[in-house]
C-alpha cells in the first residue's frame, strides 16, 4: 500500500511514470529514470524534461546514438556501468555537451584511462565521482575551470599527480584520493595549494616513499579551520624519513573524525594527541605496527574507536576506559594483544556501550 501510494504521488509530481507491469515507463514529463536493459537509448530524446538518470543497464550503452538529447540533466550516475574502450570517447562527447549537469558519478569505469579536456565544459558541475577507476592514470588540467565543484573522488585511481591549479576551486569541500607528490613535479598539485580550500571538509590523502612535505607545507592542514575528516594513507611508504614527515604535520583545530591507515611505527604522531585534537569525535587506526596509544595527557573526547590488524598494540581494556570515557561504540579486528576486552579482539567484531 505503501509503495502504491508513493508510485501515485510520482506521477501526479511528474517525477517518474510506471506502467502496468510496475516497471518505469519514459514519458514526455519523466524527470528521473532508472535505465534498465528493457529500455531502447532512442527511447531518451521523447524526455526532454529528464532531470537525473541511473544506468541500470547491464549491456554495453550506445552513447553515439544519444547525442543531442538531454541537454536539461542535472545528475547522471553511470557507475559501474558496461563502457569499453571505443566507446569512452563517445561518452565524454556526449557529457560535455550536458552544460546543465551538476552531478556526475563515473565510480568503477574500467575502460576509463583520463579525463579529457571536454571536462571544463561542465560549468555547473559540482560533483565529479571517480572513485573504483582502476585504470585513470591523467586528469586533465582543465579540471581547474570547475569552479562550482563541491566534491572530487578519486579513491582507488593510480592517479599519480593531480594538476597545479586545483587550489583555485575555492568552493571544494571534499578531496578523496590526493597524493602527496614530489617537489620536482612543478606542474603537479602540491601540498601547499590545499590551505586556499579554505572550505574544505574533508580530505583523504595518500603518502608514498617519492613524497616530500616540505618545511612551509608542515603547518597546512592547521590552516584549514573547516576540516572535519582527515584520512591518512601511508601504505606506500618505506622508509624512516616519510614517517618523520607525517610526525612533523600540525593537525587542523576542528577535526572531528581521523583515519590513519599503514603507519609503521610503534607510537603515534606526536600530534594525535587529546590536546591537539580536541575536538575528536571517531579515530579510526588500521594496519600499524603501534604498540600502545600513548598516556600521560589529558582524557580523549572519543566517542568511535576502530582498532584493526594491529598485532602489537599492547592494551588492557581498563587502560582505555580511563583514556577515553566517553567511548560508546568501538569495532577491533585482528588485535591480538588487546586484553580483557567486552568483545572478540580476534575477529571482526562490534562493541556498544549499554546506554542502560
Amino acid at each position: 500500500m505503501v509503495r502504491e501510494m508513493i508510485i501515485m504521488i510520482a506521477e501526479e509530481e511528474e517525477f517518474c511514470s510506471f506502467n502496468e507491469q510496475s516497471r518505469q515507463k519514459l514519458t514526455a514529463n519523466s524527470r528521473w529514470l532508472s535505465f534498465i536493459d528493457e529500455m531502447d537509448e532512442k527511447s531518451l530524446k521523447y524526455s526532454p524534461k529528464l532531470r537525473a538518470m541511473l544506468l541500470m543497464s547491464s549491456r554495453p550503452f550506445e552513447f553515439d546514438r544519444i547525442s543531442g538529447f538531454l541537454r536539461s540533466l542535472r545528475m547522471l550516475d553511470l557507475s559501474n556501468c558496461a563502457v569499453d574502450e571505443t566507446c569512452v570517447k563517445d561518452l565524454f562527447n556526449w557529457i560535455s555537451s550536458l552544460k546543465r549537469l551538476a552531478s556526475l558519478n563515473l565510480s568503477g569505469i574500467q575502460a576509463l584511462k583520463e579525463v579529457p579536456s571536454s571536462i571544463h565544459k561542465l560549468l555547473n558541475l559540482q560533483l565529479l565521482i571517480l572513485n573504483g577507476c582502476s585504470h585513470l592514470e591523467k586528469i586533465h588540467p582543465s579540471i581547474t575551470n570547475l569552479k562550482k565543484l563541491i566534491i572530487l573522488d578519486l579513491v582507488g585511481c593510480p592517479i599519480q599527480y593531480l594538476p597545479q591549479g586545483l587550489g583555485r576551486l575555492s568552493y571544494l569541500q571534499e578531496l578523496s584520493g590526493f597524493k602527496v607528490g614530489s617537489q620536482h613535479r612543478k606542474q603537479c598539485f602540491q601540498l601547499l595549494e590545499i590551505k586556499d580550500l579554505i572550505h574544505l571538509r574533508v580530505l583523504r590523502m595518500h603518502i608514498s616513499d617519492v613524497a616530500v612535505i616540505i618545511d612551509n607545507e608542515l603547518d597546512v592542514l592547521s590552516q584549514l579551520k573547516m576540516l572535519k575528516v582527515l584520512a591518512i594513507d601511508a601504505e606506500d611508504c618505506r622508509g624512516k624519513d616519510d614517517f618523520e614527515m607525517l610526525d612533523k604535520l600540525t593537525p587542523p583545530p576542528s577535526l572531528q573524525e581521523l583515519y590513519l591507515k599503514y603507519y609503521q611505527r610503534e607510537t603515534l604522531p606526536e600530534w594525535v594527541n587529546p590536546k591537539e585534537l580536541s575536538r575528536l569525535k571517531y579515530l579510526c587506526i588500521e594496519n600499524s605496527d603501534l604498540v600502545n596509544l600513548g598516556s600521560g595527557h589529558p582524557a580523549w573526547k572519543v566517542e568511535g574507536l576502530c582498532l584493526k590488524y594491529l598485532m602489537k598494540l599492547d592494551l588492557q581494556w581498563k587502560d582505555l576506559e580511563k583514556d577515553m570515557p566517553a567511548l560508546r561504540y568501538m569495532e577491533i579486528s585482528h588485535c591480538y594483544k588487546l586484553k580483557d576486552f567486552p568483545c572478540s579482539v580476534i575477529e571482526s567484531e562490534i562493541w556498544r556501550k549499554n546506554q542502560d
